[in-house]
């Protein structure tokens, strides 16, 4: 049907490059003696309160670009 198509990834060849981006960044911290990130909590959502108590959504508050 017409509305299966339309949300139908356009290029799912980009997602490959992407992992293999993140694989070459992560060897590259490896061989540089590096310690990959851990989060040490859940990660926040969005839409979700932002964690300082502000009573902003998380993307309005901490969340936003700078």
């Amino acid at each position: 049907s017409q509305r299966a198509m339309q949300f139908q990834h356009e290029s799912p060849g980009d997602y490959g490059v992407r992992d293999e981006a993140l694989a070459v960044r992560a060897q590259e911290a490896q061989e540089a003696g590096g310690v990959p990130v851990v989060r040490g909590g859940p990660k926040v959502g969005r839409n979700e309160p932002c964690p300082c108590g502000s009573g902003k959504k998380f993307k309005n508050c901490h969340g936003q670009l700078a």
